[in-house]
C-alpha cells in the first residue's frame, strides 16, 4: 500500500500524462498500474538491493582478489549472505576499496543495476553513476491507482 506522499507523486506523473490521463478518466487503473510498472524511458538506472550473492561469487575475478587480510575477509563476509544490498553506499564503497582497477569492479558495477520501473524513478534519489530508489521492487496494483486516484 502506498503512503499519501506517494500517491501525490502517482497521481502527479498520471496527470502529466496524457496518455496515462484519459486511462485515469476511463477507470483504467490495471492499464495504469502495467504503465508504471514497466521500464522507465528515458532508462533510469538504480542501484539492485536484491542482488545474489551467487551472482557476485561468479563475477569475481581470482586474479583480482585483495591481499590484505582485512579485505578478503570482507569479501568472504558479504559473500555470507544470501542477497547483497548494492543500494547501500557502505556496500559499493567498500566493493571500490576491494577491487578499484580492476576487472572484478566493472563486473560488480554492471551487474549491481537496472534499469527502474518509471514508478521506481519517480522516487530515485541520485547517487553516481546510477540512483537509489526508496520504492525499490515495489509493484503498483491497479488497487493502488485507484486509492491514489480517489475513485
Amino acid at each position: 500500500m502506498l503512503t499519501s506522499g506517494q500517491q501525490s507523486v502517482l497521481v502527479s506523473a498520471i496527470n502529466a500524462d496524457p496518455t496515462l490521463t484519459a486511462l485515469a478518466a476511463a477507470n483504467g487503473f490495471p492499464q495504469i498500474a502495467d504503465a508504471m510498472n514497466a521500464a522507465s524511458s528515458p532508462a533510469v538506472s538504480v542501484w539492485r538491493a536484491d542482488l545474489p550473492s551467487k551472482t557476485v561469487l561468479n563475477a569475481l575475478q581470482a586474479s583480482d582478489m585483495p591481499t590484505p587480510a582485512g579485505l578478503i575477509g570482507y569479501v568472504q563476509l558479504l559473500l555470507s549472505v544470501p542477497v547483497i544490498d548494492a543500494s547501500n553506499a557502505n556496500v559499493r564503497a567498500s566493493f571500490s576499496t576491494c577491487f578499484s582497477g580492476k576487472t572484478t569492479l566493472a563486473n560488480l558495477t554492471g551487474l549491481a543495476q537496472r534499469t527502474a520501473t518509471r514508478f521506481e524513478a519517480l522516487f530515485t534519489t541520485v547517487a553516481s553513476p546510477a540512483n537509489t530508489t526508496s520504492v525499490y521492487g515495489y509493484l503498483v496494483t491497479a488497487d493502488d491507482v485507484q486509492a491514489a486516484l480517489g475513485k
